[in-house]
């Protein structure tokens, strides 16, 4: 039976606010224009407040996310210049040989190797 009341409580106080919201705009629409704009200027207010907090306990304006996004920006104009590179005249590409460096980390180990490796190799 519990459950039942609950709609029904909920239609009678649909119902009356309707009334009221009738009545209200009959008798002085004016008035409750300014009420309604009001409500609505207080609600936006209310939601910028929470939303600037919330983003804040999110980390959004963090340092590392100001980093990110100005990461980002650079790394979107520069994609964009290449884009915008007029392609009415092709030059010849010159392919510059690579001098091959070592590096001074890696270096090769000298030492003997057992038969089996040898005889692995020559098998391959």
């Amino acid at each position: 039976m519990a459950r039942n009341k609950f709609p029904i409580v909920l239609y009678i106080v649909v119902a009356l606010a309707g009334f009221g919201f009738v009545i209200s705009l009959m008798r002085n629409p004016g008035g409750f224009m300014v009420s309604i704009l009001i409500s609505i200027a207080i609600a936006f207010l209310i939601f910028k407040v929470l939303s600037a907090v919330l983003r804040r306990r999110q980390g959004e304006t963090s340092d590392e996310m100001k980093k990110y996004r100005e990461a980002v920006k650079q790394s979107n104009k520069r994609f964009e210049k290449q884009d915008i590179k007029p392609s009415t005249k092709r030059q010849p590409i010159k392919k510059k040989r690579r001098r091959r460096k070592r590096a001074p980390h890696l270096r090769v180990i000298e030492g003997k190797k057992s038969e089996k490796n040898k005889n692995d190799q020559a098998s391959n």
